[in-house]
């Protein structure tokens, strides 16, 4: 994984968010979509990347879920998990991997 463009995601993030310092799943879904996702992708990136599931999304949440969207237009692969060194990169050092779950499953 190349490093997190966390300055264009983070504008992109304030764009999708309207001033608000979370973003609803249904928008989110939403944004996704519009950026060339299916309806099962967009699930599966916000899935993954709503490290709390509150089903919305913080900056730093939807930082990882933009970078793993220009990971897959890259590479067409899109991760099962969000892999460690990206959430170094945008969490810091040292922070713990989110439990993996399935979609639907809590």
């Amino acid at each position: 994984w190349e490093e997190p463009d966390n300055e264009t995601y983070t504008s992109v993030f304030e764009n999708v968010a309207g001033g608000y310092s979370r973003i609803p799943k249904d928008v989110c879904l939403s944004a996704f979509e519009n950026m060339g996702l299916t309806s099962i992708q967009a699930n599966h990136v916000f899935y993954i990347s709503d490290r709390n599931n509150d089903n919305e999304l913080d900056i730093l949440e939807f930082c990882v879920a933009l970078h793993m969207i220009a990971g897959y237009r890259t590479n067409n692969i899109m991760p099962t998990v969000i892999p460690q060194s990206l959430i170094e990169a945008v969490y810091g050092k040292g922070v713990c991997a989110p439990v993996n779950h399935e979609p639907g499953k809590n």
